[in-house]
């Protein structure tokens, strides 16, 4: 009855609420009592009165966003347990590791150290590197902040190139939350040492600046005319083809992203396979949700209905998808994902038992995504060096 999401549980500390409030404006100033007892009643309504309304406030917006669904997920004790279910066509044998890619740098790729567009780079920064650097998109006209991870090896092999994640955030959310919360340039290092997934370069785009929900999409409506998926596709891939060591080839791309990246990653995937050939999407969607503010294309517009998409264009991608079960908005849209979805396209789900919408899910759930990235994709797959 009082489930973490339960309405009776936001309508008892409603309740208890009003009473508290009651006692403090109604009773508490009409007691005559001595100094001291007077302030520590009077705090006591206080104090009271201010953690029920931020507790009220806080099951609400919980509530309504889905973010812990279960007192276990509340507290830190959310289940890991997961199911697989891979539709047809998933690869889960294993594949053959690529060679190492090793081409003819350019001088501002050979020399990262001498390299305007990379502030902060170090030359001793043997154990890998997180740069923030600025990318201003002449073809989208879009300016953005963007996270880059260069791996361990970058300095001591420049002639070597390397594979490429592009990573996606959630509404609201920084480009920082790859490195501060999910760290994962470590998670990398980790699984490249235990064989599982070869070194990569990380590179994360502001997506959604100060909460503009774009959907990751080219806007066609209203005054707002922002391209983002151009910025996104075209100029942030550009800039990282000349200025970092990246491979090329659409194999050797892989997007990944979190709530809300969670469709920007599969929908790059879909409408580019030319550019990227695999997607991790992490408690994502199918289709645009847009938030409260500017709706920026059509109503059930197909263009970015990635159902609709692959049903007509049948791209040739491999699709991880990651959710909790409880998480009822993910996995409607993946339950509807999944009937549109027929080879070439591929898509494996692994699911948690329970953990809402929230980055614990998305803590466990981005290492098995690389692992099984690493398990699928040849550039990516583990290769002694």
């Amino acid at each position: 009855m009082f489930s973490l999401t339960s309405p009776w549980l936001i309508a008892l500390i409603g309740l208890l609420l009003a009473v508290v409030l009651g006692w403090a404006i109604g009773w508490v100033p009409r007691q005559r009592a001595g100094v001291w007892r007077a302030v520590l009643t009077q705090v006591i309504a206080l104090g009271g009165s201010i953690t029920l309304s931020l507790l009220l406030i806080g099951l609400a917006l919980n509530k309504n966003n889905g973010w812990y669904t279960t007192w276990a997920d509340a507290f830190g004790f959310t289940s890991a347990t997961s199911v697989t279910h891979a539709s047809r066509g998933a690869n889960d044998k294993g594949v053959t590791a690529a060679p190492e890619a090793i081409g003819n740098a350019t001088a501002l790729q050979a020399d990262p150290a001498h390299n305007p567009a990379l502030p902060g780079y170090s030359a001793d920064a043997s154990g890998g590197q997180y740069l923030s650097v600025t990318i201003s998109g002449s073809t989208s006209g879009i300016s953005q902040m963007a996270l880059v991870w260069l791996p361990p090896s970058y300095q001591s092999h420049p002639n070597r190139f390397y594979p490429v994640l592009f990573g996606f955030t959630g509404s609201p959310g920084s480009p920082l939350t790859y490195k501060d919360k999910l760290n994962v340039g470590n998670m990398i290092s980790s699984l490249q040492g235990d064989k599982q997934l070869r070194e990569a370069i990380v590179v994360v785009p502001t997506t959604f600046p100060g909460n503009n929900d774009t959907e990751c999409t080219n806007f066609s409506q209203g005054s707002d005319q922002a391209q983002w998926e151009t910025f996104i596709d075209s100029d942030v891939r550009n800039w990282a083809l000349t200025n970092l060591r990246a491979e090329t080839t659409a194999d050797a791309w892989a997007t990944v992203g979190y709530s809300a990246g969670g469709y920007c990653a599969p929908m790059l995937a879909v409408r580019h396979p030319d550019h990227y050939a695999r997607a991790i999407a992490m408690s994502g969607y199918f289709a645009p949700e847009w938030g409260k503010g500017p709706q920026h294309r059509p109503v059930n517009d197909p263009t970015y209905d990635l159902s609709a998409v692959v049903k007509s264009t049948k791209p040739k991608v491999d699709i991880w998808a990651y959710a909790a079960r409880d998480d009822k908005t993910s996995m409607t849209a993946l339950t509807e994902f999944q009937k549109a979805v027929h080879v070439p396209t591929t898509l494996t789900t692994t699911l948690q038992e329970s953990g809402g919408h929230q980055w614990g899910v998305w803590m466990q759930g981005l290492p098995a995504g690389l692992q099984w990235l690493g398990q699928v994709s040849p550039a990516f797959a583990w290769r002694a060096s």
